[in-house]
């Protein structure tokens, strides 16, 4: 290994990497079961999301990102394993870190989602708003761009020997997977808040919410029990970003004398535990049922609208009308991911 960091470019990073040198007596193993966990996972997932479109004629959309979720875990476990037989392959270390570090979003961004429609249940005037519809849309171009900033960094640190660049090329990916701790954390507060101004509401003001939300789409299951549903789940992978961002600041350990978060154990606990606990939380939930939005949102195979719901706000006329710029959202392949 340190014959091969003087070998490059690529260079191998310097410390020991999380997980330590993938050994085949111990991470083949470990990683099969992982990988036949997300394999069951995904098809119960898949089953699910099948099940909805034939019999009862409905989608939901966000099931497709937790199939996709499994897909790419697949991967990182097969990588993993392929690393046991080639530890000195720079090329299997980098596809399996970006791997590693790119598959979680799909569940951080999955939560934020099912956040919205929490909101969207109990605010239903704000939460369609143009406002907030802005909001979010930042929201999801900011995540894939900083993926995108940490990965280009992260690779080219690999190609260069220069501290002054490592050095900024490290304080780029310090930054993303902080950033990424945030994301995965704000869902506890953000349905904290909203739940705590519903709360507070009078009884006048409930009374309209309850006329709101006749004329706009909203969640079929119960919004407290989803709220909680996402609160746990958001909480467990908090505790997986925590230990990546902990390592991540840490300075490297030498490579024969790894810290012990780079041991095996915590590598295997903190980094897939939790994302195997939240894709079984979301099956045993029946996310599918709790955040299912009928009507425009998602409604019916084959009568599914792209547009984005019209809301009756008062001085316009009785139809109402969407924004341009919600309907060229809500037509993008992206928007019908998130809201089918």
């Amino acid at each position: 290994m340190e014959q091969q960091l003087q070998q490059g470019p690529p260079f191998l990073p310097p410390g020991a990497p999380l997980g330590g040198i993938p050994k085949a007596k111990v991470d083949m193993p470990i990683s099969a079961v992982f990988l036949v966990i997300y394999l069951l996972a995904g098809l119960t997932h898949t089953f699910i999301y099948n099940y909805n479109c034939k019999s009862l004629k409905t989608r939901f959309g966000p099931s497709r990102f937790i199939i996709l979720f499994c897909i790419i875990r697949i991967a990182t476990m097969s990588l993993r394993i392929a690393q046991t037989q080639d530890v000195s392959s720079i090329s299997l270390f980098i596809t399996a870190r970006v791997f590693t570090t790119a598959g979680v979003l799909l569940l951080y961004l999955l939560n934020f989602v099912l956040s919205q429609r929490i909101m969207r249940s109990w605010h239903p005037r704000f939460g369609w708003g143009r406002t907030m519809s802005w909001a979010f849309i930042a929201f999801y171009l900011t995540v894939p761009l900083t993926l995108f900033a940490l990965i280009g960094c992260f690779v080219d640190s690999l190609y260069t020997l220069d501290a002054h660049t490592r050095t900024q090329d490290e304080d780029v990916v310090k930054f993303g997977i902080t950033y990424f701790l945030v994301v995965a954390a704000f869902p506890i507060p953000f349905i904290l808040i909203n739940w705590l101004i519903r709360k507070a509401e009078k009884k006048e003001r409930r009374e309209e919410l309850k006329e709101e939300r006749h004329q706009c789409p909203t969640m079929a299951g119960n919004a407290t029990r989803s709220a909680l549903v996402v609160g746990v789940a958001a909480l467990v992978l908090v505790i997986g970003q925590i230990y990546r961002t902990g390592s991540g600041w840490a300075k490297p350990a030498p490579l024969l004398h790894p810290a012990w978060w780079d041991s095996k154990a915590c590598f295997y606990v903190f980094e897939f535990v939790p994302e195997v606990l939240v894709v079984i939380l979301y099956a045993v939930a029946r996310v599918d049922r709790l955040f299912f939005v009928p009507g425009k949102s998602e409604g019916e195979v084959g009568k599914i609208s792209t547009t984005a719901p019209e809301l009756h706000v008062k001085g316009e006329d009785g139809h109402g009308r969407a924004n341009i710029i919600s309907r060229m959202w809500h037509a993008t392949f992206v928007s019908r991911l998130f809201s089918r």
